[in-house]
């Protein structure tokens, strides 16, 4: 269909597998499996002029604390905060948006989604998300705005656990 695709890896995946021969893969499958290449997007035309595409992959801390060398990332939030940071602040009538992984605060979860963490270490505050027209949410299976309609869940195509049974399923586009 020549559809150009944003793919990140989430909690659940091997970074290193999905990014294995990403770069060979062409312009239309912009895999997002490395932090380093978060500020690297995939850029598409429309009616009104470009739209920069920004994948952001499930982050550990961990991991982005070496990445960035700053030793007071601890949580999912100074994670965010420093990768986008990385991207920066958007261009005069730039539009963009954000490809991510990760469970925004005020987000309703569901059995299926094991806590990562106690005590909101795991959670990402919306304002962090900040500086995008639009944020395209992997993690929570339940179809969901967060904070406003420009952050969204587009929620899982299958039900994972009793607790889904009630929810509708859908693809949000």
């Amino acid at each position: 269909l020549d559809v150009p695709v944003v793919m990140i890896p989430g909690n659940h995946d091997s970074a290193d597998r999905l990014g294995f021969g990403s770069r060979l893969l062409g312009d239309k499958l912009h895999i997002v499996a490395d932090m380093d290449r978060a500020d690297q997007p995939l850029v598409i035309e429309d009616d009104h002029g470009p739209v920069s595409i920004h994948g952001l992959p499930y982050l550990e801390p961990a991991r982005v604390r070496a990445l960035v060398g700053d030793q007071s990332i601890r949580t999912q939030d100074d994670a965010h905060r420093a990768m986008l940071a990385r991207i920066g602040e958007p261009k005069p009538g730039e539009r963009r948006v954000l490809v991510a992984h990760a469970f925004v605060s005020g987000g309703l979860e569901s059995d299926s989604e094991r806590p990562l963490s106690i005590g909101g270490l795991d959670t990402v505050e919306a304002s962090t998300l900040n500086g995008f027209d639009f944020v395209a949410l992997g993690h929570l299976h339940r179809p969901q705005s967060v904070s406003t309609e420009a952050i969204q869940y587009s929620g899982s195509p299958l039900r994972y656990s009793i607790s889904e049974c009630g929810y509708t399923k859908s693809f949000t586009r």
